[in-house]
């Protein structure tokens, strides 16, 4: 069901993209604008019906019921919020998978996607100054006999996992302390995180990907797009309605 409503949304969003491609296309003309315009959204419109059922359905299963207004909202919040991640994920060097998959992985050990966030976001930071010698982790890396530098080129998997081994011997409070030097006060929400093994954080990938909270870069990338082209279209009617309205204004003047 999950898997269905994100491939209606990458439908959806492609959707969108041929709707501005086809008003650029028919903007000579008021009334072909009008006949490409209803033709567009008469697609559209059975693309969002089509994510409508499947919604319906799943909200049907759980007992909830989903309006329309509910649902537009839903669909430009998971825009927005694609695209969000999108910019942060490049923020902290990370790709838009990784970050999706570990938000999920943090929720399952009991920690918040800001904790994880956050600390991806310092711990990042800190790794960058502490390449040079400097920051608030240089002490704590080079206590635990990690590099900074080899961190920082390992995918955020293989980076959790070699800082949870460093720390294997450390006592409940150091650890939290490590890991508040190395990723800020956040980091200290991720200690079930770090407890992981390997074999339990793949599993938990796998099961993040099945359930659809992992999506691709290129999704946030279109997603980026796509919000931008709302904007375009909204302006296009704007334009639209305006030349339909001088049509018949000198006929209106008539009667005033």
């Amino acid at each position: 069901m999950i898997r269905s409503l994100g491939t209606l949304t990458l439908d959806l969003i492609a959707e969108i993209q041929e709707f501005k491609q086809g008003m650029d296309k028919a903007s000579k003309i008021a009334e072909q604008n009008s006949r490409e315009i209803q033709r567009s959204i008469r697609d559209i419109e059975r693309r969002i019906q089509s994510m409508s059922r499947v919604v319906a359905s799943a909200a049907g299963i759980f007992g909830a019921t989903l309006t329309v207004s509910a649902f537009n909202n839903w669909i430009k919040g998971s825009l927005e919020s694609a695209a969000s991640t999108g910019v942060f994920a490049e923020k902290i060097g990370l790709t838009v998978e990784e970050l999706t998959t570990f938000r999920y992985i943090a929720g399952q050990a009991g920690a918040s996607v800001q904790d994880l966030d956050s600390s991806m976001l310092r711990l990042n930071s800190r790794l960058g100054a502490a390449v040079s010698g400097g920051g608030p982790a240089a002490s704590t890396l080079k206590r635990l006999g990690l590099n900074a530098k080899e961190l920082l080129s390992l995918p955020l998997e293989e980076r959790i996992l070699a800082i949870s081994k460093a720390m294997e011997g450390l006592t409940r409070g150091e650890q939290l302390r490590a890991l508040q030097n190395m990723a800020g006060d956040s980091a200290r929400g991720l200690i079930k995180m770090f407890d992981m093994s390997e074999k339990e954080i793949k599993e938990l990938s796998l099961n993040a990907q099945k359930l659809g909270y992992v999506y691709s870069t290129e999704m946030a990338r279109n997603a980026d797009t796509v919000l931008g082209q709302i904007g375009e279209i909204k302006g296009a009617f704007s334009n639209l309605s305006l030349q339909i309205i001088s049509e018949f204004l000198p006929d209106v003047e008539k009667f005033l």
